[in-house]
């Protein structure tokens, strides 16, 4: 597949609730399959199954999910799709979470936190996007490049 994305989900929120973290919604929207491309120069946002998804292909949110976590008191989780540099990492963060684990070429490089529940029976010699999506899925959620209408955002 080759992606190279952040992936960034923030349980038991909404869009609306991003204005808290001065995430606001420009009034466009972008297909999330557009918004997933490398070449996409911005955040997309959309609802799933009671949680918000953010695309953020440029990697602006990359090691600002604490504060994210912090600002709106919630849990995220951020899979990041290094395909390019065959870098991927999987980092939590929330109220009583910390978790971080970064794999380059199929090795860990880094591991800090905690293992988590998402993690028990997930490979990290499938592949760096392998391991990514299987502990997405174990933890509820998933990538969802169909959704047309993803809100487009500017922080403010």
């Amino acid at each position: 597949m080759g992606f190279n994305l952040h992936l960034v989900v923030l349980e038991h929120s909404s869009v609306d609730r991003l204005a808290v973290a001065g995430w606001l919604p420009t009034g466009a929207t972008v297909s999330a399959e557009e918004a997933s491309h490398s070449w996409y120069d911005g955040i997309a946002a959309y609802e799933s199954a009671g949680h918000v998804v953010l695309l953020d292909p440029t990697l602006r949110l990359a090691g600002r999910t604490g504060d994210l976590a912090t600002s709106l008191g919630t849990t995220v989780v951020s899979a990041t799709f290094g395909s390019t540099a065959e870098v991927h990492a999987y980092q939590v963060d929330g109220p009583d979470v910390s978790r971080l684990v970064v794999l380059q070429e199929g090795e860990v490089v880094e591991d800090q936190g905690g293992a988590l529940p998402e993690e028990a029976g997930v490979r990290r010699d499938d592949g760096g996007e392998n391991w990514l999506f299987d502990l997405l899925a174990a933890r509820g959620h998933r990538l969802d490049l169909d959704v047309p209408g993803a809100v487009v955002l500017t922080h403010g």
